[in-house]
């Protein structure tokens, strides 16, 4: 039973998202915070806002905080804006 528990417990840890905060910028098909290279974008990558509708991705550079959420080959598949510049 605490194996099962164990296992629950990682499995759902591995599916939560990497919180970031910016800026944020888009070059080629990478995506860098502060500067720094967070990774590359799967070819059909969702930008969403908190309340699930579709952004482009130029608005990206106003975002101020962002989860991520990558594939098994470590591709960035979405990107949820949590929030915004003031």
């Amino acid at each position: 039973m605490r194996r099962l528990m164990l296992g629950l417990m990682l499995f759902t840890f591995s599916l939560a998202g990497e919180i970031l905060q910016g800026p944020f910028a888009i070059k080629g098909n990478h995506l860098y915070a502060k500067d720094k290279l967070v990774g590359t974008l799967a070819k059909s990558v969702a930008i969403i806002k908190i309340d699930g509708s579709a952004v482009n991705p130029e608005s990206l550079q106003f975002a101020r905080i962002v989860e991520i959420e990558k594939d098994s080959m470590g591709n960035i598949i979405k990107i949820r804006i949590l929030g915004w510049e003031d």
